[in-house]
């Protein structure tokens, strides 16, 4: 399924006209993302490539995002996925309480494509190491943070709540993710 991504209210982003997400759910327990951010992307500062690892602070620079929780659940988990190819999981008791590095997660393939007017980063998730129920559905709020070279960022999400954006709150977890199936 392929799912838009509107940019806050109170952003400025000259470089990027649209980001869409292709969501694939692989297998019960086995999730494509595919953020593609679409314009100018000679004006976006692009992090360069770096080896493939778990890196803290990614949504300092260009980055995307992707929240999971499962229905009825305050715990949630976030995963954040740089150009670089460097990726970050966190677990959450509830709105942004109890942060703890997502356990079980010792590697997200990500892969960073840059073509004539689209900026690409897909990442395959494994369900079954988020501790989250994926076998009864999940909601997810997909995000990106859009760096320009001027220094200017722009906030996109499904949905924003009131106010400045804040991709944790629950009025972003917009997409459903239906329990036991597979594209």
């Amino acid at each position: 399924m392929r799912a838009s991504l509107v940019k806050h209210p109170q952003s400025h982003c000259a470089a990027v006209s649209s980001v869409n997400v292709d969501v694939d759910r692989l297998s019960l327990t086995s999730l494509m993302l595919r953020f593609a951010a679409s314009g100018a992307i000679g004006d976006i500062a692009i992090p360069p490539p770096a080896p493939p690892g778990r890196r803290d602070g990614l949504w300092r620079r260009t980055c995307f995002e992707a929240f999971f929780r499962g229905k009825g659940e305050d715990s949630y988990c976030e995963f954040n996925f740089s150009p670089s190819t460097e990726w970050a999981a966190y677990r959450f008791a509830r709105y942004r309480e109890g942060m703890a590095e997502l356990e079980n997660v010792e590697r997200i393939a990500v892969e960073r494509g840059v073509e004539p007017g689209c900026l690409v980063v897909a990442a395959r998730l494994d369900l079954a190491r988020m501790g989250q129920a994926a076998d009864e559905g999940l909601l997810c709020a997909l995000s990106a943070i859009i760096e320009e070279k001027s220094g200017s960022k722009s906030y996109w999400a499904l949905a924003h709540p009131a106010g400045k954006p804040d991709f944790h709150h629950i009025d972003c977890f917009k997409l459903e993710i239906a329990r036991n199936t597979a594209s």
